[in-house]
């Protein structure tokens, strides 16, 4: 480990001990960690394996305001929006504005996510309540922290990492295509392959229910191109269809704001030059959407 890896690492341990008792304390709350040390957990065997700046909650919608309520009684806090804004976050987003407080060797800066699936998505939206009900625990920095089981947790990050290699907020501000992200999926897979083989007819069945299946193509046969994992290949072909061979090439997470690519993926990847040829495809009506989310959540 580096001297920055090693920070991180205590850094995350601190952010930990002082908000996990916190969240477990809440009786009456159900919530998961997700992302973070949880996926460095799932993916990579022990925390500290993968960069990491913040903590990701998943919490029924229902939920949500007991936990901004819990957060802002414990010193976090969080940014104040309009009417306009809370319209536009509800509309484009997946989460609410980030709680931060300061803390020894760093803030803490705490994403509260209410759903799996991007603010514009139109079609039936996966039940975070029933996600909930089967979650798991596992240690992380000494605490017992709640996490999604293994295909949850499979399916939270095949289509956290395609909203992010697509999201025009995401493309326009930093190269959200990397190798890391990539890495993630291959990692986790080859780790967690023997549980996800034999529950492959409930990942089946949740991408038949909720017309998944294009989101997890593009993400497995990526990963299985690039990191050459043909297993992983093989499970991409058995889901391929046009519409899912569309979205290899494309970008964008509606059909009306989305644009083909005019470099293939090998150019895209971890390019630092992206952001700037993307914003200069983009709309008016695109850069303005940006413009709107960023008052929200900030500049990436």
């Amino acid at each position: 480990m580096n001297t920055a890896e090693i920070l991180q690492k205590a850094r995350s341990k601190v952010w930990y001990q002082h908000l996990i008792p916190v969240l477990n304390a809440q009786k009456d709350l159900s919530y998961a960690v997700i992302k973070g040390e949880a996926l460095s957990v799932q993916a990579f065997g022990a925390p500290g394996r993968r960069s990491s700046a913040d903590i990701d909650l998943l919490v029924d919608k229902s939920q949500l305001k007991k936990l901004e309520q819990v957060l802002t009684e414990h010193g976090f806090t969080t940014a104040r929006l309009s009417r306009a804004q809370q319209i536009v976050a509800r509309a484009f987003s997946h989460q609410v504005a980030p709680y931060r407080k300061a803390l020894p060797l760093g803030d803490l800066e705490v994403d509260l996510n209410y759903d799996l699936l991007w603010g514009e998505w139109t079609g039936e939206r996966l039940s975070v309540s029933d996600m909930l009900a089967r979650r798991q625990w596992m240690t992380i920095y000494e605490q017992s922290v709640p996490v999604l089981d293994t295909v949850d947790a499979f399916v939270q990050l095949c289509l956290h990492h395609y909203k992010d290699m697509n999201s025009l907020y995401h493309l326009a501000q930093h190269n959200s295509i990397r190798r890391q992200s990539f890495l993630d999926v291959a990692e986790f897979w080859k780790r967690n392959r023997g549980a996800l083989e034999r529950q492959k007819e409930v990942l089946w069945q949740q991408m038949e229910r909720y017309a998944l299946a294009p989101y997890f193509y593009y993400m497995w046969y990526w990963t299985g191109t690039l990191l050459e994992v043909p297993e992983l290949l093989a499970w991409a072909q058995a889901v391929e269809s046009a519409e899912g061979r569309a979205l290899l090439d494309t970008y964008g997470l509606t059909a009306a704001e989305r644009k083909t690519w005019k470099i293939p993926m090998e150019q895209r990847l971890d390019a630092p030059q992206l952001p700037q040829q993307v914003w200069e495809q983009l709309t008016k009506q695109d850069q303005e959407k940006i413009r709107q989310e960023q008052a929200i959540f900030g500049g990436l």
